[in-house]
């Protein structure tokens, strides 16, 4: 005895195996984390100035998942200093960043690909905030 199915039936049940393949197959642990600090950060702004000079551009932050910082960052005279550090999490999106020998405190908010570093450090008379924008 043959059995002939007919091709209608089958192109569309093709379709719907298909379809319940390609979306079974993803799952909620393929997301990536928005949030996440971990990486390289360049330079995009800075509170003191209107724009960066070329060579600030050149700042980087690396946050590595050990929970260590190390970058590079430029003044407008083009001086490069290293910066090393570590960071802890607050909260899923925030975190408190030590820098090695710097009494300067500071903390950083990830929002997708910018990343808000506030730094504050303390003249004889006041606190001083700047605020510089990194992104990924």
């Amino acid at each position: 005895m043959k059995i002939n199915i007919n091709q209608s039936i089958m192109k569309p049940l093709l379709l719907i195996v298909l379809a319940i393949t390609v979306f079974t197959s993803c799952s909620s642990d393929d997301e990536i984390d928005t949030n996440s600090i971990t990486g390289t950060w360049k330079l995009i702004s800075h509170s003191d100035l209107i724009s960066l000079p070329e060579c600030m551009k050149k700042s980087t932050l690396i946050f590595n998942s050990n929970n260590t910082i190390s970058g590079t960052h430029y003044e407008a005279d083009c001086d490069m200093n290293s910066i090393s550090g570590s960071f802890s999490e607050i909260n899923d999106s925030e975190y408190k960043i030590e820098f090695t020998g710097a009494t300067d405190k500071a903390n950083a908010i990830v929002s997708g690909n910018t990343l808000t570093v506030n730094h504050i450090s303390q003249s004889s008379s006041q606190q001083i905030i700047r605020v510089l924008k990194y992104s990924k």
